[in-house]
């Protein structure tokens, strides 16, 4: 974790939004893994934990934005595939104060009340969801989600009351597709991981990755970045 500001141009502080020539450091180092980041109505932050082993169930920590005492503690628990590692990737609270984390490696989206004395196994909310990445709610209550590194640019909307988006579509619709990385004959967009240099060489690591975070503005309009 980061913690801090950074320089802006002159119109930045008349939004108040960073002071002028400020600086990051660190809040706090965890263990295992992290990826995505999201708080609640008090300013504490929640991030996913990616557990090293198979049928482990992956930690949710919840961590003091205060760099005097972060204090992380686990507070639910994402829970693996048999035979297999869980992968959270995004997260979300919804306006009754259940936290929403997408789990990739079983297309699936779990949700838990946060609870540091007890941690919760975090239960089912949607499934067949292929790539389920970034989340975000709007007004109404519904979930939005990206199929991340599918490749192909989709974005689902779940009712308040989840669903299966494939093969069924119960309670889920694909709503739009950011243009994918490639069509049939291979051609399109690509993300590559450019290798260190070494003996024998290595090629660079493509990443089928699309349609990644998401976000509501005030108005109601949805914002997906496309990794691509």
């Amino acid at each position: 974790f980061l913690s801090g500001t950074m320089a802006l141009p002159a119109w930045a502080d008349d939004e108040h939004h960073f002071p002028q020539g400020a600086s990051f450091t660190t809040l706090v180092k965890t263990a295992l893994n992290i990826e995505g980041l999201t708080g609640d109505n008090e300013g504490i932050l929640y991030t996913p934990t990616r557990q090293a082993g198979i049928d482990k169930p992956c930690p949710v920590l919840r961590v003091n934005a205060n760099i005097a005492n972060p204090d992380p503690v686990v507070v639910g628990l994402i829970p693996a595939p048999a035979g297999g590692q869980c992968a959270p990737l995004g997260l979300a609270f919804d306006r009754a104060g259940r936290l929403f984390v997408t789990e990739t490696t079983t297309s699936k989206i779990f949700s838990f009340i946060p609870n540091a004395s007890t941690p919760p196994i975090a239960t089912e909310f949607a499934s067949g969801v292929p790539g389920t990445n970034g989340v975000a709610f709007d007004e109404d209550g519904n979930l939005w989600t990206s199929d991340g590194v599918t490749g192909q640019g989709r974005v689902w909307k779940i009712g308040a009351a989840g669903g299966v988006c494939e093969p069924s579509f119960t309670g889920c619709e694909e709503v739009f597709r950011i243009q994918p990385m490639a069509n049939g004959v291979n051609v399109g967009r690509q993300v590559s991981t450019l290798q260190p240099t070494q003996t024998p060489a290595a090629p660079p690591n493509p990443q089928p990755l699309v349609a990644n975070g998401l976000a509501f503005d005030k108005d109601g309009d949805l914002f997906v970045s496309d990794t691509a």
